[in-house]
């Protein structure tokens, strides 16, 4: 996180990277904390310049998250709010509109209306639709 702040984005990408093969090695790869790990570098990637790559990671790690912690876990939820982040960042707005539109009553009924989570939901939601232009 360090890094990042200190905009060294590729060093940090490094560091996630290596922590991975770290926590796989150790704790298995289904293990929650290697979960965490395999988001933190597909975000890392994301931020490090590569859209698509975060995307495939998010993509690649969605049903190993809902299969270890379920389909309402908040590890989850975030899961699926990156992969629709990622997925519009790497220039598809109309999947990633799709996919916030199909994450946030999910979000709104675990986490609750009000909560930041799902403000930012909603708020991506509008985001990506704006960001499709006029279908018309």
């Amino acid at each position: 996180m360090v890094l990042r702040e200190l905009g060294k984005l590729k060093e940090a990408e490094a560091e996630h990277d290596a922590i991975l093969k770290i926590s796989a090695h150790v704790l298995g790869p289904r293990d929650p904390d290697t979960l965490t790990a395999r988001a933190n570098l597909a975000g890392s990637t994301g931020e490090a310049g590569n859209p698509g790559r975060a995307r495939d990671l998010f993509a690649e790690l969605l049903p190993d998250v809902e299969r270890v912690l379920g389909p309402d876990h908040p590890e989850t939820l975030k899961a699926r709010t990156n992969l629709a982040y990622w997925t519009g960042e790497a220039g598809n707005p109309g999947r990633a509109r799709v996919l916030f539109a199909e994450l946030l009553p999910n979000v709104e009924r675990v986490l609750g209306s009000s909560h930041p989570a799902t403000v930012r939901a909603r708020n991506n939601l509008v985001l990506w639709t704006d960001r499709m232009g006029d279908p018309s």
